[in-house]
């Protein structure tokens, strides 16, 4: 008999949270700061042939950079 449970829940990591908040970022999508759940994040700087952007919340003034990866910035047809 296995002693692997059935189900194992998948929790992401904090480098995957913030790869998904950037990319909603660089998306277009109105993203929460992920430090204090503020909905006031703007973005400052992008560079579309990159995939580089930085982000700022304007209630805790956390400013996140970053590169969105690939094939989260293609668009899928």
């Amino acid at each position: 008999m296995s002693t692997v449970p059935l189900a194992t829940a998948v929790f992401p990591t904090l480098a995957d949270m913030v790869d998904d908040s950037l990319a909603a970022s660089f998306a277009g999508l109105d993203e929460p700061c992920l430090w204090c759940g503020g909905r006031s994040v703007q973005v400052v700087a992008t560079d579309v042939w990159r995939g580089s952007i930085t982000v700022r919340c304007h209630h805790c003034g956390t400013e996140l950079e970053g590169v969105v990866a690939r094939e989260h910035r293609e668009v899928r047809r």
